[in-house]
């Protein structure tokens, strides 16, 4: 059911924010956090791109999430949905950075805009000096 739902949210918003173009009253930029499942879909990627045809709806406003270990779990697949959304203007995050085993191996390959710490570092940064060290690095 995830699917439809990723697919509800993308289509609404859209066409919401194509149809409220007054950009000083919008957010300038607009995020929607994908499951692992569309990620997935082989049919979700020309789903978005067929949204993004959508008048007067500016990509570069849209920063598409998904999670570090979605992203793992089938690189070239990843890479691949990010790579042709990213090229048809949208931004890319990374959600939950450094909570898989091998963040930095592949990070070089993903073309993300962003990259959203892991809580577990974030939490206690002022009181784990390992924590702090970890968030300087990446």
């Amino acid at each position: 059911l995830i699917s439809v739902i990723n697919r509800w949210v993308v289509r609404s918003t859209f066409l919401w924010l194509a149809n409220h173009p007054e950009r000083s009253t919008l957010p300038a930029l607009t995020t929607i956090n994908l499951s692992g499942a569309s990620v997935a879909d082989p049919l979700f990627l020309d789903f978005v791109l067929e949204q993004l045809q959508t008048p007067n709806l500016p990509p570069n406003s849209i920063c598409l999430e998904i999670t570090e270990t979605v992203a793992i779990t089938n690189l070239s697949k990843a890479r691949r949905f990010i790579t042709e959304l990213h090229d048809a203007g949208c931004l890319f995050a990374l959600d939950d950075f450094g909570s898989g085993m091998s963040s930095y191996s592949y990070l070089k390959d993903l073309p993300v805009d962003f990259l959203k710490i892991d809580g577990q570092f974030v939490q206690d940064m002022d009181k784990d000096p390992i924590s702090l060290a970890m968030i300087k690095s990446i």
